[in-house]
């Protein structure tokens, strides 16, 4: 189900999307876009600036299996982030 063409077009720029899997990595981000599609199951958000996730950032993807966060500068994430962080796999 990492497969779905549909989500192309839901998918906020500068990112990109293969199916389900969204590539933020290296945008210059400071924080995760809005308005990405709840099917998304993989998110790189890699090589970025982020500092803390926010409550309710990520909530909105209750698909979220894999959350690629390395090279950032994250130092705190508040609770509620998450849809259900327990879906996560890796983080």
């Amino acid at each position: 189900p990492l497969s779905s063409p549909a989500l192309a077009h839901l998918v906020p720029e500068p990112c990109e999307c293969d199916g389900a899997v969204v590539n933020c990595a290296a945008r210059g981000l400071t924080a995760p876009p809005a308005g990405l599609d709840p099917r998304t199951q993989r998110l790189d958000l890699q090589e970025n600036s982020l500092g803390v996730l926010r409550r309710g950032q990520l909530r909105g993807l209750p698909a979220l299996r894999v959350l690629q966060l390395s090279d950032n500068k994250v130092h705190a994430i508040e609770a509620g982030a998450f849809a259900d962080p327990r879906s996560l796999e890796r983080m």
